[in-house]
């Protein structure tokens, strides 16, 4: 047999190995594409203490979603325009589910500069009555976000079941609605909050706002302890 040049099964062969040799970097290229971009790493929170005057004063200011005292407290800052605060809304209330009397949650006022509606938003909500009723409302105002710029607050507020015959508008112009806002405003800035939402938790400000499994690792972890 010749050995001055390969054989035709030669060719063949090594046509085959190239091949697959492909095919496998093209499988190990889109496994590495999935695996960094469709599924990320789970993100590492950072937890940063906050002065105990300030996580007191910011239960104390706070609209109390659920009732205080349990051994997971959240303080969420937020503002009634920002989308990821709407998004964030939503996994609030499935946390709320899961976890009843074991979690305490607030919502602490925080509207942003850069958005137009987001302090008259605020202070529609100190309006709306009991805390119950100003969680409400906060659905309807997060419902409507979009179009907040020509909204009708007072219609709006009447959808969600609030009382707007005695003195509602008044109430949004007086002086006594912004209190607590101004003084959400005040604290988050104390705490070195720049954007929202912001959570608190346990005397704690997370560094990055969390996703849903992020916060439930978090709560898990306080209620093993």
């Amino acid at each position: 047999m010749s050995t001055g040049s390969p054989s035709r099964l030669d060719r063949l062969l090594s046509l085959s190995l190239a091949t697959a040799a492909l095919v496998l970097s093209a499988a190990v290229v889109k496994r590495v594409f999935i695996d960094d971009v469709v599924v990320p790493p789970p993100t590492t929170q950072r937890l940063l203490t906050v002065e105990q005057d300030d996580w007191n004063a910011a239960l104390e200011h706070s609209i109390a979603w659920s009732p205080r005292g349990a051994r997971s407290e959240l303080v969420v800052l937020f503002d009634v325009e920002c989308p990821y605060c709407r998004a964030f809304h939503e996994g609030l209330k499935a946390l709320k589910s899961e976890y009843h009397e074991r979690l305490s949650v607030s919502l602490l006022h925080f509207p942003l500069g850069m958005h137009a509606s987001a302090r008259v938003g605020a202070r529609v909500l100190e309006c709306g009555g009991a805390a119950a009723q100003q969680v409400h409302l906060l659905d309807s105002i997060y419902a409507s976000q979009d179009s907040l710029a020509k909204v009708n607050w007072g219609v709006l507020a009447a959808r969600a079941g609030i009382d707007t015959s005695s003195g509602f508008a008044a109430c949004i112009e007086s002086p006594a609605s912004g209190v607590r806002v101004d003084s959400g405003v005040a604290i988050g800035r104390r705490i070195g909050a720049t954007g929202t939402p912001t959570v608190l938790f346990n005397g704690h400000r997370l560094a990055l706002p969390p996703s849903v499994e992020e916060l439930r690792a978090i709560i898990d972890s306080a209620l093993d302890r």
